[in-house]
């Protein structure tokens, strides 16, 4: 008897694709935060100024906010689109690689 995934969202997709279109928003927010950086630097602009301070404090909360998103992704693949507890284990299975060997090997 298949033991039911307490994790499953029949809407799994869904939700993976909202929190991946949002790490493509913010990987193009951080391709616009560094090129000021790079326009900075360029100029000379000291790496103590008041807005190569606020560059790195936005790259930082962007960073945080990407991972956010990416954890969600990867519970949506690992754990929410697996209606059983079975149907995760097959899946995760079918993933390993058995030549990268044992731990302690």
């Amino acid at each position: 008897m298949a033991i039911p995934n307490p994790e499953y969202k029949p809407d799994w997709q869904e939700v993976h694709d909202f929190h991946n279109a949002e790490r493509k928003r913010i990987d193009v927010e951080r391709e616009a935060l560094q090129e000021k950086e790079n326009e900075l630097f360029q100029a000379g602009v000291s790496y103590q100024s008041d807005e190569r301070k606020a560059l790195t404090r936005d790259s930082q909360a962007l960073q945080e906010e990407w991972d956010t998103h990416h954890r969600e992704c990867l519970r949506c693949l690992d754990r929410y689109q697996h209606e059983t507890v079975q149907d995760a284990a097959i899946w995760l299975f079918d993933r390993f690689d058995p030549s990268m060997g044992t731990i302690g090997a």
